[in-house]
C-alpha cells in the first residue's frame, strides 16, 4: 500500500509525487526493495552495501541495474568496471549508484516502516564496526554518525556505545569546523544519549569533554539560553576536578563576551584564575603592589625580550589554560578595567618565561 500520506508531508509536488508513485509501481519487488535500501544510505551508494542490506542475491543484480537504469530511477557508475557487457560479471564493490533525483530517494525511504528504517540504519553501522579502520577518514567518520545517530534507539544496549561515542564525537567535531553547528549538535546530542549514571565516576575525562563541546556548541549556535542551564548543572558538579571548573569559567567567559556582557566576561575570567590558584587582584591598593610585583619579578629575569624567543614551548595543561584564560580576558578587560589589564600582559610575560611560550 503507497502511503501517500507520508511522502505529501514531505512537500514533493503533486506532479512530482504522481511521476515518482507511476514509475516506482511497474518496478518488480526486487528493485523496489533495492530502491529502498539504497535510500538509507544517501542520494550516492555504493551496490554491494546495497546487496548487503537487503540480502540481494548476485545472480538477479544484472536485471534490477538494467530494471532501475531503463527506468530513469537510478543511474550506475560503471567508470571504475572494467567491463558490464551483457554477459560480463558485475563486481558490487567497484559499482556505485546515485538516484535520478533526490525526491525519488525521499519517496523510496518513506516506503519503508519506521522500524524497517531503524533496522536498515543499525545495521550499517554494525557494518562500520566490522570494517572500522583505526583511523576512519572525515568522510567515513559523518557517514557512521548519520546512522548511529538514526538507529540510536537500537544501538544503546550494544557493548560498541564507546566506540559509537568517539565516531560522533569526531563527527560533531567536523562539522564544528565546518560550522555546521545544528548538525555538531545533533551528533554531540546522541553521543551524550549513549552515557549512563556510572559515566562521570568510569568515563569522567570524556563524559566532561562531552558536556564542554556540547556548551560550546550552543553558544555557537546561539542557544545561549540552553547554555545557561548546561553552566548552572557543571558548576552544580562537585565531582568536577579544579582544573575543568577553570575550563567551564574560560568557556563562560566566551560564552558572556559573545553576547556583549563584557563585565559578566571579566568576571568569569578572574574566577578561572581563582579556580586555577592564580588569583589577580580587584581592589586599587593590591593591584598596584600586584603589578609592581610582577614588574620587578621581569626585570630581574629577563634582559631583552629576545630571551623569549629562545624559550621552551609550553607542556604544563594548567599553565596553558591559564595563559588562554588571560588572552580571551585581554578585550574585556582593556575596555572596563584597564588597571586589570597591565597585570594580566605582565602575567602572560611571565608564565611565558616560568613555563614556556604557548605554541
Amino acid at each position: 500500500e503507497w502511503k501517500t500520506d507520508l511522502i505529501e508531508q514531505k512537500n514533493i509536488t503533486n506532479n512530482v509525487l504522481e511521476h515518482l508513485m507511476n514509475k516506482i509501481a511497474t518496478v518488480s519487488e526486487t528493485a523496489k526493495e533495492f530502491l529502498k535500501s539504497a535510500s538509507v544510505i544517501g542520494d550516492r551508494f555504493n551496490v554491494e552495501v546495497v546487496i548487503h542490506l537487503n540480502s540481494l542475491h548476485s545472480d538477479v543484480l544484472k536485471q534490477v541495474i538494467r530494471e532501475l537504469s531503463n527506468e530513469g530511477l537510478v543511474d550506475f557508475d560503471f567508470s571504475d568496471v572494467q567491463t558490464h557487457q551483457e554477459s560480463a560479471e558485475i563486481l558490487p564493490s567497484i559499482l556505485n549508484g546515485h538516484f535520478v533525483h533526490d525526491k525519488i530517494r525521499q519517496a523510496s525511504y518513506m516506503l519503508m516502516s519506521e522500524q524497517e528504517r531503524l533496522l536498515k540504519h543499525f545495521n550499517i553501522a554494525n557494518d562500520f564496526l566490522i570494517s572500522a579502520k583505526e583511523s576512519p577518514s572525515k568522510s567515513v567518520v559523518l557517514y557512521a554518525a548519520g546512522h548511529i545517530v538514526e538507529a540510536k534507539s537500537l544501538l544503546q544496549s550494544s557493548d560498541n556505545r564507546g566506540l559509537f561515542i568517539d565516531i560522533l564525537y569526531k563527527a560533531s567535531t567536523y562539522a564544528k569546523e565546518s560550522l555546521a553547528y545544528s548538525e555538531a549538535l545533533k551528533y554531540i546530542n546522541t553521543a551524550i544519549s549513549f552515557l549512563d549514571d556510572s559515566s562521570w565516576n568510569l568515563t569522567y575525562r570524556l563524559t566532561f569533554d562531552l558536556y564542554l563541546a556540547k556548551i560550546s556548541i550552543l553558544r555557537l549556535n546561539t542557544q545561549y539560553e540552553e547554555a545557561s542551564q548546561l553552566f548552572q548543572v557543571l558548576f552544580a558538579n562537585s565531582g568536577i576536578s579544579d582544573l575543568d571548573i577553570g575550563k567551564l569559567y574560560n568557556e563562560e567567559l566566551i560564552y558572556n563576551f559573545s553576547q556583549g556582557f563584557v563585565t559578566e566576561a571579566l568576571l568569569s575570567g578572574l574566577q578561572a584564575l581563582d579556580t586555577l590558584g592564580f588569583s589577580i587582584p580587584q581592589n586599587e591598593t593590591d593591584i598596584v603592589t600586584a603589578k609592581n610585583s610582577e614588574i620587578d619579578w621581569l626585570a630581574k629575569r629577563i634582559d631583552s625580550l629576545d630571551r623569549l624567543k629562545e624559550m621552551p614551548n609550553l607542556s604544563d595543561e594548567k599553565i596553558e589554560l591559564c595563559m588562554n584564560i588571560l588572552m580571551n580576558m585581554g578585550i574585556p578587560a582593556f575596555v572596563s578595567r584597564q588597571d586589570i589589564f597591565g597585570i594580566i600582559a605582565l602575567r602572560m610575560a611571565r608564565h611565558s618565561y616560568e613555563y614556556g611560550v604557548s605554541p
